[in-house]
């Protein structure tokens, strides 16, 4: 089965939630960063759990 990650990620408010951000947020370029890093891993997180690829656990570890 063959996945588009793109078209996953528009069904998402995840761009939507980045502007804002950007929009709200001066400066912190590293933090800004860091959130779109987690926001990436949760969308292919949440698509390898739809796949049903053996994610045992539903959180995630993020370390700081």
């Amino acid at each position: 089965m063959a996945l588009n990650l793109q078209e996953e990620y528009n069904k998402t408010d995840i761009q939507g939630v980045i502007n804002q951000l950007e929009e709200d947020l001066v400066g912190l370029a590293p933090v800004k960063a860091r959130i779109k890093e987690i926001a990436a891993l949760l969308l292919v997180q949440r698509l390898r759990k739809n796949l049903g690829l053996g994610l045992n656990s539903t959180s995630v570890g993020l370390h700081m």
